[in-house]
């Protein structure tokens, strides 16, 4: 089955060497039939490593090229350039929501852009072999960039980055470094659409996906990072975003939902009393009788299993997350979060359990190390805890990307609900709460201890927000 595929792929890049990009859709169209006969031969759960083949990935990066060189020179229209990016994006999440399929989902620039609000900035990325695309969308325009791409430096600066960012005692001044140089690939070519948003979504693709995007600098030439100006925040794919535009309920028979510090967890889990506190503060700003808190024994597997989850409109868990770096371990359920053993249940609340939940919130926080990594996968994304609870019917979440600190992380947390019951939107919320530990001038958890080194990114970079 491998050869037939091959020879289309090969035979398309010819045709696209020699400028003839139709004949070359058309033999990459062939191969990439040929590769998704095999791709629906696997099951669903196991759709995900599909493109984890860099041989199987390059039809569709040599279909996208040609599209966009198209559209350039006006012999194309854009609908079937977001066809085709969408056809390796997202494609499991996408079946395991039972999202409809590629055929009966419309996607047009006007239907994206319909999806957007006044002052939204769509940014979609492709990060390809040797190419970068960058789709630009906003209430009234789409715009492409299709640019050279050297990948080994995109991915050296994101390494360094993200090194320095895990250690909170490494130079803040190589972080802006680092985020500055990315910002000439990831920024530059739409700086002036940047520029005049209120607000970023962002599609993010390859290295992309493990930094904070917020950290990218809007100045070309001085480190200005975007989180100073607008919030950020990311969506899965094109797909879900036109299809996740529902009505929120009126109310919610629940306010909020918490979970924290949970005892009889398994292994010798002790979590810092920082964890508790933020549960404990948060929770005192909701009225009581549409307030949920689970404590202690209280915050069981068990128990979170068995709450009517779907009535809450925010759900909190402060405790640890865990990240299984060996897959055999847990097999595919490598994240998760550490709740109390009760019954069967052995206090392990993995990825794939939370994916079984029935969820409708309007966020959940994650406050737990690592709620947002996870093993990447190409075409995909992270394979994270945060993506199982878009899974489970979440419009968004709050996730961490790496080892957070406890202390800064219950201010930031009590300061995002804060922002957002004053009536802030989840974005914006965010944003405000890490401005605050990044001027570090005000902290109200403990002052005059750890609040003073607060402004190092560690400490308030790593939460990003996922979903609607």
């Amino acid at each position: 089955m491998e050869n037939a595929p091959s020879t289309h792929r090969l035979a398309g890049r010819a045709c696209e060497g020699m400028g003839d990009y139709q004949s070359a859709i058309a033999q990459y169209e062939q191969a990439i039939a040929g590769y998704e006969t095999i791709r629906s031969s696997f099951s669903v759960e196991d759709r995900a490593a599909f493109f984890c083949n860099s041989v199987a990935q390059k039809p569709y990066w040599g279909r996208i090229r040609c599209e966009a060189r198209l559209v350039q020179r006006k012999q194309a229209e854009m609908p079937a350039l977001l066809r085709a990016c969408e056809s390796c994006r997202a494609r499991q999440f996408g079946e395991l929501t039972g999202e409809a399929p590629e055929s009966s989902v419309e996607l047009t620039p006007q239907n994206v852009c319909a999806a957007l609000a006044p002052g939204d900035l769509l940014l979609y990325y492709v990060l390809m072999d040797r190419d970068l695309l960058i789709i630009a969308a906003s209430r009234d325009e789409m715009k492409l960039h299709l640019e050279p791409l050297d990948q080994k430096a995109l991915t050296a600066n994101a390494t360094k980055a993200m090194e320095c960012l895990a250690n909170p005692k490494s130079s803040i001044a190589e972080i802006e470094r680092a985020f500055q140089h990315m910002s000439g690939v990831l920024i530059e070519p739409v700086r002036s659409a940047v520029a005049k948003a209120g607000r970023i979504i962002v599609v993010p693709d390859g290295i992309m996906t493990a930094i904070p995007f917020d950290l990218l600098s809007l100045d070309a030439s001085r480190y200005t990072p975007i989180v100073e100006k607008m919030p950020v925040r990311q969506v899965p794919s094109l797909r879900w975003l036109v299809s996740q535009q529902q009505e929120e309920p009126a109310s919610w028979p629940l306010d909020y939902f918490g979970v924290a510090d949970p005892s009889n967890a398994p292994g010798r889990a002790v979590l810092a009393p920082g964890a508790r506190r933020e549960a404990v503060k948060v929770s005192g700003s909701f009225d009581p009788a549409k307030t949920k808190l689970l404590l202690g024994r209280e915050a069981s597997e068990q128990a979170v299993k068995s709450a009517n989850l779907a009535q809450a409109r925010y759900i909190h868990f402060s405790t640890h997350g865990f990240l299984v770096r060996d897959p055999k371990e847990l097999q595919s359920d490598v994240t998760g979060l550490v709740l109390g053993k009760s019954g069967s249940e052995d206090g392990m609340l993995t990825a794939a359990e939370v994916r079984r939940l029935r969820l409708d919130a309007d966020v959940c926080v994650l406050s737990a190390c690592e709620t947002g990594t996870g093993t990447y996968v190409p075409g995909e994304g992270i394979l994270s805890l945060a993506r199982s609870f878009l899974l489970a019917g979440s419009r968004s979440v709050a996730m961490t990307q790496w080892s957070v600190n406890v202390d800064s992380t219950e201010e930031l947390v009590v300061r995002f609900f804060r922002y957002r019951l004053a009536g802030e939107s989840k974005g914006e919320a965010l944003r405000r709460a890490k401005l605050d530990l990044m001027t570090a001038g005000n902290a109200t958890t403990r002052p005059n201890t750890e609040s003073r080194v607060w402004c190092h990114p560690h400490y308030w970079a790593g939460f990003a927000l996922l979903g609607n």
